[in-house]
């Protein structure tokens, strides 16, 4: 029961942020946000992204975008974890450990970004590789952590 509240919760919160970031898909003439991109992005890419967004795409970003994505990957995580925790014993807690390690890349990640985008940091290609490089990390533990998910419904469907 509490699984599916918190799938549900997460679900609601990923509507309006999925209508922001169309917002900005439209603002830069088409390109996908940092955040979409699971196999990241070149410094070029990164700095023409930064280039077309416009002072409005910003501050929507300031806005709306980064305080949602702030809660999203918390969120995703206890989704996972909730689901997770129903299977075995020692599958549960691998899962679980994975899981927050996928959200604490996206809110490293979601700092990075914050700071390209807002102009704390310049964008230079080692501040846009450094951001792209935790998008494919943050990535590549979401797919583990769903991996290890499936495998643990599996393990404990057929113990």
């Amino acid at each position: 029961m509490i699984a599916r509240a918190i799938f549900w919760l997460t679900f609601a919160v990923y509507m309006p942020l999925g209508y922001f970031v169309f917002q900005v898909f439209q603002m830069t003439g088409g390109m996908v946000i940092f955040d979409l991109q699971v196999v990241g992005y070149s410094a070029a890419w990164g700095q023409r992204f930064l280039a077309a967004l416009p002072p409005e795409g910003v501050a929507l970003y300031v806005a709306w975008i980064r305080p949602l994505d702030t809660v999203i990957p918390i969120l995703l995580a206890s989704t996972i974890s909730a689901h997770a925790l129903r299977t075995a014993p020692w599958w549960k807690w691998v899962c679980v450990a994975v899981t927050a390690n996928t959200a604490m890349l996206d809110l490293i990640e979601n700092v990075h970004l914050a700071a390209l985008i807002t102009g704390t940091v310049e964008p230079l290609a080692e501040n846009i590789t450094a951001a792209s490089w935790v998008t494919r990390a943050k990535y590549l533990s979401l797919l583990t952590s769903i991996i290890l998910l499936v495998a643990a419904h599996r393990r404990s469907n057929h113990a």
